[in-house]
């Protein structure tokens, strides 16, 4: 439960990360209703003449949420004055940095558009992983940061920096609310290859989000190859189609050893189209005469047309592959 008085306080802190947090919880808290409103409605006159721009550009934001939870209130004599077009005016210029550089990216992670954000993190794990301050900047975002998709773009890329310590700050975030987080945390832990992961990713083999499932499908396949086998083979006996497309789609994605025997499986499927991709991912990637054996089989007997030509044609596939 959101502690209001903290949270006036936090609006008046004298850090700006501080107070750009508690704007933002105005903005996003499912706890605020009319008489909160109001209250901040009262105290929005400092947020929106503060120092920083990002403080101000998002208690524009507040203002306006605020101002719609309102109901039979005269919302212009609660805000006298809290309308200032210079709001968004920063109270000096902007430093000019060189596009793409050190400084500029740095720079960009405080921007006030999310999407900067994005790619200021993406930029600096790529490009700077040998720079200390360059871990040290994306790392401290994770106290700042509210936005899920810059979230998920830290918890995937930070871990490229191959510290041990990231373990702790990246492994929280496989039970953020947002599933776009919980997926981008697997393939970061995967990327930081930090065997204590393995245990906490596992549950998710099972989970309703076919990308989460997907990204702790490849994560485990090299160490759970049963269970992976499992958790597939419950997708290919979902009643829903969309289902057992989605676990072809896994399959797809690991080796033909782990995977042949379900992608055989598949072929029983009762929807043609279902069949004819479990042939087109054996047509590329099947080695053995087991799988060639059951292809000519469905080429010969298929009762769908285009069922029997995907076979023949994977047949032929797999007897080029032979030689």
């Amino acid at each position: 439960m959101l502690d209001f008085d903290e949270l006036e306080s936090n609006l008046k802190a004298g850090e700006e990360t501080t107070r750009l947090k508690a704007i933002k919880q105005i903005i996003t808290s499912p706890n605020m209703g009319e008489e909160e409103a109001i209250r901040f409605l009262r105290i929005l006159n400092d947020p929106l003449k503060d120092s920083s721009v990002a403080v101000r550009y998002y208690a524009r934001k507040a203002l306006s949420r605020l101002r719609g939870l309102i109901k039979g209130q005269d919302r212009h004599l609660i805000l006298p004055q809290l309308l200032d077009e210079n709001a968004m005016i920063p109270t000096e210029a902007a430093p000019t940095y060189v596009y793409g550089s050190k400084e500029f990216w740095f720079y960009e992670l405080g921007s006030i558009d999310y999407k900067m954000r994005v790619k200021a993190v993406m930029a600096i794990c790529e490009n700077l992983l040998q720079k200390e301050d360059a871990y040290v900047k994306v790392r401290e975002l994770f106290k700042s940061e509210s936005h899920e998709h810059v979230i998920a773009t830290i918890v995937k890329y930070l871990p490229r920096f191959k510290r041990k310590e990231i373990f702790e700050f990246v492994v929280p975030y496989l039970k953020h609310e947002d599933w776009r987080v919980r997926a981008n945390c697997i393939e970061g832990l995967e990327t930081l290859g930090d065997d204590r992961a393995v245990p906490k990713v596992l549950p998710y083999l099972t989970d309703p989000d076919n990308r989460i499932k997907g990204n702790a499908l490849r994560y485990l396949v090299a160490s759970h190859v049963k269970e992976v086998q499992k958790a597939v083979k419950e997708m290919l006996d979902s009643t829903q189609e969309w289902m057992r497309d989605s676990a072809l789609f896994l399959l797809n994605k690991v080796e033909f050893s782990v995977s042949e025997e379900l992608l055989l499986y598949s072929l029983r499927d009762e929807s043609p189209e279902v069949v004819r991709k479990a042939i087109s991912i054996l047509s590329q990637q099947a080695n053995t005469a087991k799988s060639r054996g059951a292809l000519s089989e469905m080429a010969k007997n298929s009762k769908v047309d285009a069922v029997r030509a995907a076979a023949a044609e994977a047949v032929q596939a797999i007897d080029a592959r032979l030689g």
